[in-house]
């Protein structure tokens, strides 16, 4: 087994999930350092080109880079994968409502609409966690190279290829995507609500979870997924991959920059942009 990302700058992120392959003993490899990143079809291409060059049986797993790491030993990988009896095992987040697609991509944080991502009922494929072979994944990332968004074009690989059986890890067994927004915010006024609660408090209060001795234990599904992926972390300054890191590491070393404390300032400020998007929302319904 192998695990890949693909990353261009050799930042404290990276460092840390670096130190969690090592430290899980795993079989790894990093494509893109010292190049320029250029969009999500260079990155399929790129790791279309790498698998293609495998042994087509060799089990792969695929991560992101900056906002991932890698919680257990290849051998847990080996012994999910060949459990699930499917080709692919690939991680999905809940998917937001209109609104909270509306607020999402007014800071910036866009999410595909359902009817581009859906693959089973409310949730929609995340590219941060990918576990297949070199053979199906080399056929997979090539073809997805066409599309800009590499989720949508997964989505469109896989319902032109039925007969490739997979596994949609809604229980977190694979891979944990911790968002910032709470799938039980499902109106206009109860995101705004959390986004405002949010700009005070940074916080994990939305997937209860338990850390403990390196492990990540997901209580509502009960169960120790293999990868914790926090994406949209440019919306939270790295608050959620921070608080992980402290508790999954206790080093302060690897905290990442970007997260500073909220300043009376920046409180007011995500207040007055959030009030604004919601004014704009609602005049736009009516």
């Amino acid at each position: 087994m192998k695990t890949v990302t693909v990353a261009t700058d050799c930042i404290q992120a990276l460092e840390n999930w670096e130190h969690s392959v090592k430290e899980n003993k795993h079989d790894y490899k990093i494509l893109g350092i010292g190049q320029k990143w250029r969009g999500w079809s260079w990155r399929s291409m790129l790791l279309s080109d790498y698998f293609s060059e495998l042994n087509p049986d060799t089990l792969i797993c695929i991560t992101d880079a900056y906002d991932a790491l890698i919680l257990d030993t290849p051998e847990s990988f080996i012994e999910l994968y060949n459990k699930t009896d499917s080709e692919l095992i690939i991680g999905v987040e809940h998917i937001s409502d209109e609104s909270e697609n509306y607020i999402l991509e007014s800071i910036g944080l866009k999410k595909p609409p359902s009817s581009a991502g859906e693959v089973v009922p409310g949730y929609y494929i995340n590219g941060g966690g990918i576990l297949g072979k070199a053979g199906v994944l080399s056929k997979a990332y090539k073809f997805i190279a066409d599309y800009d968004d590499d989720q949508i074009g997964w989505k469109k690989f896989l319902e032109k290829n039925e007969d490739i059986t997979v596994h949609y890890d809604i229980k977190c067994n694979f891979i944990l995507n911790l968002v910032p927004i709470p799938k039980h915010a499902n109106t206009t006024f109860k995101i705004g609500i959390e986004f405002l609660k949010y700009s005070l408090r940074p916080s994990l209060v939305y997937d209860k979870i338990e850390i403990s001795g390196g492990k990540i234990y997901h209580i509502k599904n009960k169960s120790y997924p293999l990868i914790i992926h926090l994406p949209g972390c440019n919306y939270d300054k790295n608050a959620r991959y921070n608080e992980i890191i402290k508790k999954l590491y206790n080093d302060d070393y690897r905290l990442v920059e970007g997260f500073t404390k909220f300043t009376y300032a920046n409180t007011v400020r995500s207040w007055l942009i959030i009030l604004l998007v919601l004014t704009v929302y609602a005049v736009k319904k009516n």
